[in-house]
């Protein structure tokens, strides 16, 4: 579905009325429902590659934000464009490791599955004085289950994976939960703390995120 302000939306039609689309995300199908005007909308391209064009009517008419708790559909008041992708930057580490002189670079990419799951992938690398170089591979799982928009609200995630130390290679994994804020122009930040345990030092230790990047 694109928009007459081309955004571009996944989207499963699930009815057409006369003057609105009754639509739903394509990656939440049985999710909530949602009504746009038809004068909002260029065109809708189907699975079999028919294309359907709509010519904008002179409808001022603004669309009203109906959302319900019983189920029925609600009317969105600015179509958003849908963000699967995230980048972020672990700034404390990196901050906190400038402070006492020690090199760490902490990234994170996150694909989301849907609107409140994803499959991140970390890379740390770091600097150590006395130790040489430190080196970590992560995934695992991350959840958002209680949003108030899209991807924004509760962050929960657990990572596990590789930890390479000074020749040594063992586990290391930590699970975190926080915030998770997400702007309409892709805007990413995350506050979260947990705890963490490597193989290598066999003890756990304290795990916290403060990290901004960008949704795409």
């Amino acid at each position: 579905m694109i928009t007459n302000d081309d955004k571009v939306l996944e989207v499963k039609v699930i009815q057409a009325y006369d003057a609105v689309i009754k639509y739903a995300l394509f990656s939440e199908p049985e999710g909530q429902t949602y009504l746009i005007l038809k004068s909002k909308i260029k065109s809708i391209t189907y699975e079999s590659g028919e294309v359907e064009y709509f010519q904008s009517a002179n409808n001022t008419s603004a669309v009203v934000n109906a959302t319900s708790s019983d189920n029925k559909p609600s009317v969105p008041a600015e179509t958003e464009k849908i963000r699967k992708n995230m980048i972020k930057a672990n700034l404390f580490s990196t901050a906190l490791g400038a402070l006492v002189g020690v090199f760490e670079l902490d990234l994170q990419y996150s694909r989301y599955l849907s609107p409140k799951v994803a499959i991140p992938v970390q890379v740390e690398i770091c600097a150590m004085r006395d130790v040489g170089m430190w080196f970590t591979l992560l995934s695992g799982l991350e959840v958002v289950p209680f949003t108030h928009r899209q991807k924004s609200g509760l962050l929960i995630n657990a990572l596990g994976g590789i930890i390479a130390v000074g020749g040594y290679v063992g586990f290391y994994g930590h699970a975190d939960i926080g915030y998770q804020l997400v702007s309409k122009g892709g805007f990413v930040f995350n506050a979260a703390l947990g705890p963490g345990y490597d193989s290598i030092n066999k003890k756990p230790g304290f795990h916290f995120i403060l990290s901004f990047g960008g949704a795409f």
